[in-house]
Formats: C-alpha cells, structure tokens, sequence
C-alpha cells in the first residue's frame, strides 16, 4: 500500500493596513468616493455617497470624503484598512477594489 501526499499552495487573502497619503481625491456624478493614495498610486473607490457599497452606508462615505478631502488638503497621513486583499501594492483600480474597513487619520 502506498500513500500520496497531495500539498497545495497558495496566496492566502489578508487583512492589510495600507499607510500613506491620499493624493487625489474626487466624487463621480454618480456618487462613487474615489481616491489616489501612494501606496498604490491607483484611482480607487472607496464608496458611494448615494448608496451602500461594500457594506459602507452613504453616511459613514460622506464622513470617509470629508476625511480624504482633509488629508489631501494637508497632507495628512492616512491608514485604510482592506479585507481581503495580499497587498497594498495589488489592490485593483476603480470599483474592482474592495471597500475598506475604516479609514484612519494619523
């Protein structure tokens, strides 16, 4: 009798904390909350002030915008938290991001 040992390997999806500044930051005709951080110098969707996306309600978007308008304006550095992505680096452009947790002024 023999035995098989079958192993799989892959790149599990994380909770990562991505810190940076936020280096655009602007608003669709359709409420999408978009942003250009440097982690990943991407245009991101973060959420949408009309509508729950991802689990964020319009409210907690309206207070994320006022939030990324600040850091933007001052240059104040920022950490996003994202479910479910490897790295900050990879995270996908536009709405095929995911949503993040929170969003941190440092």
């Amino acid at each position: 009798m023999t035995a098989s040992i079958i192993t799989v390997s892959s790149i599990a999806n994380a909770t990562i904390d991505c810190n940076g500044t936020i280096n655009t930051v602007y608003v669709t005709n359709t409420g999408d909350v978009t942003t250009v951080s440097s982690w990943n110098n991407k245009y991101n969707r973060i959420c949408n002030v009309n509508q729950e996306w991802e689990s964020v309600s319009p409210d907690t978007c309206s207070v994320w915008y006022s939030l990324t308008q600040a850091a933007k304006l001052n240059q104040t550095p920022v950490r996003m938290q994202y479910a479910n992505e490897t790295s900050c680096e990879l995270i996908p452009n536009y709405g095929f991001a995911s949503a993040p947790s929170y969003l941190m002024l440092k």
